[in-house]
C-alpha cells in the first residue's frame, strides 16, 4: 500500500506514477495539495494502478483516520529459522587479531563462534568476536553494524561484496534467470 502526496504535476509526479506502476503496488491513497483537483489528476493516472487508489483530503482528520486503520498482519511461517547474513563492506588485517570485516547484519542473527559460509566460494569462516560500536557482544541481529574478527580466512577471501551466511537459501551463481518486461510508457515504443 502507498500514500501518494501530489504537490504538482511535474516530472517527479510522472516518475512516481511509473515507479508505483512497475512495482505493482495495487492499493493506496492519493492526497492532493496546492489546489490540485481530482478532475485534473484522474485523466493522467487512467490505465495505471493509481486509478484504484482512494483520494483523501489533506487535512488532519483524514490523516488521523488513515493512521488509525489496523495494519496488515504479516504471515509467520511456523518453525522457520532466520539465519544471519552479513554483506562485507570492508576487510582488513589487524595485527594480533587477524582478518576483520565490517558490515551490517541484513537478516537474522549471528553469534560468536558460529561457522559462516563465505559466498561466493566454498570457504568456511568462524566468527572469533563480534563488535558493535567498539564494544564486544556475543551476538548481533538484523540492522546491527558489526565488526567481525574471523578465523580460517584471509583478507583476500572476504573482500567488499562477499556475503557471510549460514542461510542455505542464499546461493552464489554465475548466471541468473529472470523475467523482464518493458515499461509501456517508454517513449520509443
Amino acid at each position: 500500500m502507498a500514500i501518494f502526496v501530489v504537490d504538482e504535476l511535474d516530472a517527479s509526479f510522472g516518475e512516481c506514477v511509473l515507479m508505483l506502476q512497475c512495482s505493482g503496488v495495487k492499493s493506496g491513497y492519493i492526497i492532493l495539495r496546492n489546489y490540485l483537483t481530482r478532475e485534473k489528476v484522474e485523466p493522467i493516472i487512467k490505465g495505471t494502478v493509481l486509478e484504484k487508489f482512494e483520494f483523501i483530503a489533506d487535512d488532519p482528520t483524514s490523516l488521523r483516520r488513515l493512521s488509525s486503520r489496523k495494519p496488515l498482519k504479516k504471515k509467520r511461517i511456523s518453525g522457520s529459522v532466520s539465519f544471519g547474513a552479513v554483506p562485507v563492506d570492508h576487510a582488513f588485517n589487524v595485527k594480533g587479531v587477524g582478518t576483520v570485516v565490517l558490515g551490517v547484519v541484513v537478516n537474522g542473527t549471528i553469534e560468536k563462534h558460529e561457522d559462516m559460509r563465505v559466498l561466493p566460494g566454498n570457504k568456511i569462516a568462524q566468527i572469533r568476536s563480534i563488535q558493535k560500536h567498539d564494544d564486544d557482544f556475543e551476538s548481533a541481529s538484523k540492522g546491527n553494524r558489526v565488526g567481525l574478527a574471523l578465523r580460517n580466512v584471509e583478507v583476500e577471501d572476504v573482500e567488499r561484496g562477499v556475503v557471510l551466511t549460514r542461510d542455505p537459501s542464499i546461493k552464489s551463481s554465475r548466471s541468473i534467470k529472470v523475467h523482464a518486461s518493458l515499461v509501456g510508457y517508454w517513449s520509443s515504443l
